[in-house]
């Protein structure tokens, strides 16, 4: 087993969820993920204007053109994981992939098994989360009884 293999392995403990919310703070189109603020600034950094007052499509598609001038900053590089890896999208954001890639967001959002899909993926063994938002059959995922119990073996 080589060393990425081994850290493929590691189950990941989310100290700061947006999942298992039944919906309330995951992505429910693309907007929620390009404008959240750590990718959102970048953008307005590189000369976007928002434009909060037209459709969510119309934002996006005014967006697309400046994420080229962030292509190289760490938040683009997770992003373009994200759309790579949780909904096929290949390449970051681009005028001839900007569409699919609202749809795809979108569509998952009204997946009712997308968000323990994502835990899946990510390999989340644990997630925090606001005791208020818990999902109460899911207890083993969310919440804070993690701390409770040793994160290893002994």
């Amino acid at each position: 087993m080589n060393v990425r293999e081994v850290i493929d392995e590691i189950p990941a403990i989310d100290v700061h969820t947006h999942l298992g919310t039944g919906g309330m703070w995951q992505a429910r189109d693309l907007t929620d993920i390009l404008f959240y603020h750590w990718l959102g600034s970048e953008l307005k950094n590189a000369g976007f204007v928002d434009r909060p007052d037209i459709g969510f499509r119309d934002r996006v598609q005014l967006a697309v053109p400046y994420c080229r001038a962030i292509r190289n900053t760490s938040n683009y590089w997770m992003f373009t994981g994200i759309l790579r890896d949780l909904y096929g999208i290949e390449g970051g954001l681009t005028e001839s992939n900007w569409e699919a890639a609202f749809d795809v967001v979108a569509e998952r959002a009204e997946d009712p098994s997308w968000e323990l899909e994502v835990v899946r993926r990510a390999k989340i063994e644990k997630a925090a989360v606001e005791k208020s938002c818990m999902r109460i059959q899911r207890k083993h995922i969310w919440g804070n009884e993690w701390k409770r119990r040793p994160l290893s073996g002994t």
